[in-house]
């Protein structure tokens, strides 16, 4: 099961990749009347399916020495950010067609805590045991 969550995280952060890189304008228009952009609503979501995919691919490891578990979920939210951010960055130095957006570096992590979070709540009674 790691493994296919790991494969799954893969290919889903290269998704984000290529639709974060690629002319908006090969993207349908979805307008709709909530109190965010679409574009937020998609980085959030991007950045909680990613982290909490990720943090799948260390749950058959939640066993394991505490401080070694907590490394490991640190390393995955460290590494999601810095994805997140490169991302932006290429936006920012290489690309005419995209823009780089601080804040959605900011809704980038918002999905990512959000994704830690939802997974700390699935798996709370494994976890309060280690952590």
């Amino acid at each position: 099961m790691r493994k296919t969550y790991l494969v799954v995280s893969v290919v889903w952060a290269i998704f984000i990749g290529i639709t974060s890189l690629i002319p908006a304008s090969g993207f349908p228009s979805l307008r709709l009347s909530l109190a965010l952009p679409t574009d937020k609503i998609v980085h959030f979501v991007f950045y909680f399916v990613l982290t909490f995919l990720l943090l799948q691919v260390f749950k058959p490891n939640l066993k394991q020495n505490s401080n070694k578990l907590a490394l490991k979920l640190l390393l995955t939210l460290i590494i999601v950010f810095f994805y997140g951010s490169l991302i932006e960055l290429i936006q920012l130095l290489t690309f005419v067609h995209r823009k780089s957006d601080v804040l959605d570096v900011i809704t980038n992590i918002a999905g990512e805590l959000s994704g830690f979070v939802f997974f700390i709540i699935l798996n709370f009674n494994l976890l309060k045991q280690k952590l």
